[in-house]
């Protein structure tokens, strides 16, 4: 299972960075609820420079990922986990459908406060 973090789920769209065409996820199997929010504080809210903390996250499993003919490639900096999201094209209609069928299919996850 992968999770991606975002600062507002509801906005899953939105894991296209720039014009890199990928998605920034951690894979989690293994991880307790408080060591993946451990990693979000060590390197996604952590590393924000505008005081915002993630909310919540988007649990999906890379079979689900695989199924929009996308792929789950392990990139292991900064932390042996990360990976990123690939295979978006340029086509931003494709892109924001396969992003609002991953949304459908995840589990959201919120923070306790």
């Amino acid at each position: 299972m992968v999770g991606v973090f975002k600062q507002k789920v509801e906005k899953f769209h939105r894991i296209l960075q720039n014009s890199v065409l990928q998605c920034v996820v951690a894979w989690i199997n293994g991880y307790s609820e408080e060591d993946i929010w451990d990693l979000d504080k060590k390197f996604v809210s952590g590393q924000r420079t505008d005081g915002k903390v993630s909310k919540g996250r988007a649990d999906l499993f890379a079979g689900q990922i695989r199924q929009e003919k996308l792929d789950v490639k392990a990139e292991p900096t900064p932390h042996k986990d990360h990976a990123n999201i690939e295979g978006y094209s340029n086509d931003k209609s494709a892109n924001m459908l396969k992003a609002i069928e991953l949304a459908n299919q995840a589990t959201l996850v919120l923070q306790d406060d």
